[in-house]
Parts: C-alpha cells; structure tokens; sequence
C-alpha cells in the first residue's frame, strides 16, 4: 500500500523514519504484455507492437526525454524503465485508461500517451505516485506541449481519483508551484500529499508552504503566467540555413534512420489528428529576420507542415503570448503552397509525411513573391 506521507513507528528504543515506496522497492511485475523487445536505450527497454509506427528518432527522444524529466526532478540517476508500446493497455491498466504506469514503474502506453507516462515513471525516485491532482500535473508538465490551461486549483486539488483531475488545469498549476516556489518544496508536497487523495493534500500544502492554502490558490489565480513554454521546445534541432532569403529542406525519410521521427505527437491529444499516428517527421529550425509573408511549398499536398516559434522564456504572459507565441499547422492549397505572414523569429519547422518505405521530402521556404 503506498503510504501517504513520512511517518515513524516504534521499533525496540527507537522510532524509524518511513518514506513512501519508490518504484525501486517494488518486485517487477511480470503480467505484462506479451512484445517483442525491439530497442534498449541507456534507461528504456522498449517492447513493442510490430504493428504501430515508432522510428528511431522518437525511440531517441523517449530517452532524453526520460533523461531531462529526472534532471528537473533533481534525480542524478534515472530509474530504469520498461516500456511496453501498444494500444491494447485494459488487461493491464485500470478501466477506460488509455495507458498506465505500474508500480514498478513500467509503463504500458501507445503513440499519444508515451510522453505522459514517461512523466509518472520520471518521478519512480520520489514516490511511485502521490494524489491525483500532484500526479497527473507533474506527468502533464511534462508533455511537448504549451500548458496554457490556467483555472482555480480549489476545482480539481483535492481530487481523489485521476478521472476527475483535469489534467492540463493540474500541469499548470504544478508547473508553478516547481517554478515559482521551488523544487525541494514541491517534492516535499509531493511525498506528504495522500495517494487518496481528498482534505488531506490541502493539509499537506499548508504544512509545506506555511500558508493558508486557499491564499496560496488565489496568489496562483493573481500571479501566474498565462502559458508555460513546453521543456526542450527548440532544443537539439539544427539551423537550416538558406540560400540568399530562401531555405530548402532536403531529406530522406526512413524510419529506421535516427533523423526520422514518428508518430506525430507533439499535440495534447493525438486523437484529434487520426494521421499523427502513422506519420513520420523530421524537424530543423529557421531564423526569419525580416518580418513578412513567407511561403512554404512542398513536394506534394500530402506533406503536412507544423511550425512553432521558439520563445526562450519559461513563460508567458497574456499579451506575450498574443504577440510572441506561434503554433500552428500550415494546410496546403492544391498546389501544395501555404502563405503565412510571420515575425522575425527563430521557428522550428516540424514536416510530416504518412509512413512509407524510404522516400525523399523536399520543402522550401521562401518570401512570399506578392507580398501578400
């Protein structure tokens, strides 16, 4: 049973400190889903359904991913995980999960919920999990998404199952409490909050911060940023630089390459975009320093073209945002041209295309002729 919070208990002359369980305490679970292991990383053993897409390239991200997610969490040293990659999750998860992460930390997830689960087994070194709202905050924060979904703590905090946290709400909320009050106050909420759930996590928060918890609510509501920048937004993508004032892109997709990644899931919820699971990518940034109308071309219609400009703050107010944040999917005209007026900027370019065997992608990126 995962225990709520430090506690001592009598043993002989002396009273011994207990801590919640951590993944590493638990037995492995062995009634796990009968894949193949198709890839080991440095901290993941992947097993998966030969029948879904997963490129090397995300298989790599999984990884560092997993790797940053600890950092944050202040953990030198990541618990290892085994990833079972498949949809077929309810034998294995509670009902109408969509994925899961057991205690032993495995996580049973398919494309769309990889990132999350990930987040759960990042904190394995804290506690196997805390309450609801703590919970699936931290593993949302974690998402390659902006967390721009701000609303009253006092609606969702004391939640006492995951099915009632909603969990962008959550991600934000966490996502200030680790940025604005501090990480060691934050794991130390996060060890004290009742796995149940219910009063008890508005009692801990009041312990750990020092501070009625309905006026830390309201300072949250007054004081936080309207969005949150998603961690590792532009990082470790390379500068495409252009030719005079035009940029060409030039690749083979393979998904056996590490260049290629797949499926698409840099969107809170991947069942929106039935494609996304079936489509590999490939990303590169830009630097724009003219503002203006740029025009994307592509080889042909069926190459989709997602852009994202890379903000280096942590966040962003309402007006920043307005004026600053840019995340959008650019949709072709038949012959297979977008026209989008754009700020200087630094942008990353994500260019999608459904699962083939190894074909060339071409796109090029230019100021529109017009002007207009």
């Amino acid at each position: 049973m995962v225990l709520a919070g430090a506690m001592t208990v009598g043993a002989c002359a002396e009273d011994i400190e207990y801590r919640p369980p951590m993944c590493s305490d638990r037995e492995p679970e062995v009634d796990l889903p009968d894949l193949p292991l198709v890839d080991s990383t440095e901290n993941l053993e992947i097993h998966a359904d030969e029948g879904l897409l997963l490129c090397a390239g995300t298989i790599e991200l999984y990884e560092t991913t997993y790797r940053h997610n600890n950092a944050v969490l202040g953990l030198e040293d990541p618990h290892d995980v085994r990833l079972f990659y498949t949809n077929s999750v309810a034998e294995y998860c509670p009902e109408n999960a969509s994925a899961c992460n057991l205690r032993d930390g495995t996580a049973i997830a398919g494309p769309g919920w990889v990132f999350h689960e990930l987040g759960h087994a990042s904190n394995c070194e804290w506690r196997v999990s805390s309450a609801p709202a703590l919970n699936e905050g931290l593993a949302t924060s974690f998402e390659p998404v902006a967390q721009d979904h701000m609303t009253d703590p006092r609606e969702f905090i004391t939640a006492e199952s995951p099915f009632d946290v909603h969990y962008e709400s959550a991600a934000h909320f966490v996502r200030w409490l680790i940025e604005e009050r501090g990480l060691e106050p934050f794991r130390e909420l996060f060890l004290l909050a009742p796995h149940s759930g219910g009063d008890g996590v508005l009692e801990a928060i009041e312990d750990v911060y020092g501070q009625d918890a309905d006026a830390l609510f309201d300072e949250y509501l007054e004081a936080a940023p309207y969005l949150w920048v998603p961690y590792r937004q532009c990082t470790d993508l390379e500068v495409l630089e252009p030719n005079g004032d035009t940029w060409e892109f030039n690749s083979i997709f393979d998904c056996s390459d590490p260049a290629t990644l797949g499926p698409y899931e840099r969107q809170e919820n991947i069942n929106w975009d039935q494609l996304a699971k079936t489509a590999m990518y490939q990303s590169f940034l830009i630097e724009i320093e003219t503002p203006g109308v740029y025009r994307f071309e592509r080889d042909e219609p069926e190459t989709s073209i997602e852009i994202e400009r890379c903000v280096d703050q942590v966040s962003l107010s309402k007006q920043e945002a307005e004026e600053q944040w840019i995340d959008t999917g650019l949709f072709p005209t038949l012959q297979g041209t977008t026209d989008i007026e754009l700020p200087a900027g630094t942008y990353r370019v994500d260019v999608r295309r459904e699962y083939t065997k190894p074909h060339p992608v071409w796109v090029r990126i230019s100021p529109n002729p017009d002007g207009n």
